[in-house]
């Protein structure tokens, strides 16, 4: 009993004990691995465990857990002295060509050939309801219509093939933008050139992308 009590003085002075360091350590562990191969050990089993836990990604508190899991997780790597230019932004590519939401196909001369019946349809009902809140003084546009955006189906927001597709592209964008704040691109060198190249169409996508945090995420003002 006594040394329960010595124990429970000692956890109670500690400002550590009182809370948890889960989130500290995962950025610890972020710093010190090798970028090649372990950022592979590193996100993939936090998307399993939102997706196992109860309440998956539908859960507030699940998705809360995972972005700032993932946010930590790019501190510890843009502080990492492993992780390489080359290595990251092909890995960077891989998220966002795997998580970005696919664009819709279009004709020869630019315009969009799918999904060309919804958009004259919500386009028609827009208007439709435009008129008729001038009759009545008051109106809702339709969701889905360019006024009224549709609802995203869940807490995490999923814009792609996972539904934790928004958190997995703010952690990729986060990490390569992270780099290019810190100045470790150089304009003047031909090889960084050509690892930003590729990256520019995908953050153009990004940018209009319907997420709110990956648009926040991609850019880089």
């Amino acid at each position: 009993a006594a040394e329960k009590k010595e124990v429970d003085a000692i956890a109670n002075s500690m400002l550590e004990a009182k809370s948890t360091q889960s989130f500290a350590s995962f950025e610890l562990l972020a710093s010190v691995v090798a970028f090649v191969p372990n950022v592979n050990l590193l996100v993939p089993p936090v998307h399993a465990a939102v997706l196992s836990a109860p309440g998956g990604a539908e859960s507030l508190k699940n998705v809360a857990r995972a972005r700032e899991l993932y946010r930590r997780a790019v501190i510890g790597l843009c502080n990492n002295s492993s992780t390489d230019l080359q290595p990251l932004c092909v890995y960077v590519q891989g998220m966002l060509k795997t998580h970005l939401p696919k664009t819709p196909p279009t004709a020869k001369g630019g315009t969009i050939t799918a999904n060309n019946n919804n958009s004259n349809a919500n386009a028609a009902a827009a208007t439709s309801a435009a008129s008729n809140g001038k009759k009545r003084g008051h109106g809702v546009a339709p969701v889905g219509s360019v006024l009224q955006p549709t609802h995203e189906p869940s807490v995490s927001g999923s814009v792609g093939v996972s539904p934790l597709s928004s958190e997995l592209l703010a952690f990729a964008l986060g990490l390569f933008l992270s780099m290019l704040r810190k100045g470790r691109f150089l304009t003047a060198d031909p090889t960084h050139a050509g690892l930003l190249e590729p990256l520019l169409p995908l953050l153009q996508r990004a940018l209009r992308c319907d997420s709110d945090a990956v648009v926040s995420s991609a850019d880089p003002s």
